[in-house]
């Protein structure tokens, strides 16, 4: 994608991960791995089947704590940041995401304990 007010170039990724922790494992890895082979601003967007973090699960089964920490170190690895805006009828959280960090911008760095 370009941004035509600056001719600045970045990656869209949309994603739809597999309800199969397997598949979805294999996703994590591939994102990793794509993360450190280019040095463009990238959004990664859409439903990865996963939680981050216990607050994020609203209802069904349990989460599983292995495969959090293994979606969070992913995210880590992509340097991601998410901001969650307010659940309303669904069980999925809107999101804002920025490709400039202005200053005062309230996003973490990372996804750590």
């Amino acid at each position: 994608m370009t941004d035509l007010s600056s001719n600045s170039f970045w990656l869209l990724f949309a994603i739809y991960a597999s309800p199969k922790y397997v598949e979805r494992r294999f996703l994590w890895d591939n994102l990793s791995t794509v993360a450190g082979l280019h040095s463009l601003p990238w959004v990664i967007a859409g439903d990865f089947n996963e939680v981050l973090l216990g607050e994020d699960k609203y209802g069904g089964r349990l989460m599983n704590v292995n495969r959090v920490l293994n979606f969070q170190e992913c995210m880590n690895n992509c340097e991601a940041y998410v901001k969650h805006l307010e659940r309303t009828h669904s069980d999925h959280s809107p999101i804002v995401f920025s490709l400039r960090l202005e200053h005062g911008a309230n996003f973490p760095r990372s996804f750590r304990f």
